[in-house]
């Protein structure tokens, strides 16, 4: 039998493993994360694979800055994708042998990365986005008919707000979901 002494001696060094509440809510927040995330991942394939398609259909226009639009569309979309799965990649399921503290740890890192995409890349990204798009419209002028030259350029201001409020929306979704597994994560 141990003393007393010989008890908390060793018990800073006992792991203390996190609450499994906390950890429940923690795993349920991750994977619902994770979900959108992959739902990202398949748009913004199916996107680039389109703009590739329409790039392999128009690869004979000698119109270098239509091209170089596109290559930057495509270009932006595809960094998005590999942002988006080295993300994922950090939403492995969560090992049950984990002090508290590294289960902590893990999840401010899983945070930052996730806040570092959505406060400077997403915005950048976008931008760049755009900048392909605006690059496409004199090719558009050039070869589109008044009318639907026209109709693509106006109904891309639209577009383009919907798609702004949509990922802000997401976005916001996202950070309070981080928000409220950091605050859960302070508990322990």
């Amino acid at each position: 039998m141990k003393t007393f002494e010989e008890i908390t001696k060793t018990w800073p060094d006992q792991k203390s493993q996190p609450d499994s509440n906390i950890t429940t809510k923690a795993t349920n927040t991750l994977a619902q994360i994770k979900r959108g995330q992959l739902i990202t991942i398949a748009v913004l394939s199916i996107t680039a694979l389109t703009l590739v398609a329409y790039f392999v259909y128009t690869a004979t226009s000698n119109e270098p800055l239509f091209t170089s639009g596109l290559l930057l569309m495509i270009g932006v979309i595809s960094v998005r994708i590999a942002l988006e799965l080295k993300s994922s990649r950090q939403f492995k399921p969560i090992h049950p042998t984990l002090s508290a503290q590294e289960y902590t740890q893990l999840n401010r890192d899983r945070h930052q990365l996730r806040l570092q995409i959505h406060q400077v890349w997403t915005p950048v990204l976008l931008t760049l986005y755009w900048a392909g798009f605006v690059m496409l419209i004199p090719t558009f002028k050039k070869y589109l008919s008044d009318f639907w030259f026209q109709y693509t350029w106006i109904s891309s201001i639209p577009i383009a707000i919907a798609m702004i409020v949509f990922i802000a929306y997401q976005i916001k979704k996202e950070k309070q979901m981080l928000k409220t597994l950091q605050r859960d994560l302070k508990e322990f």
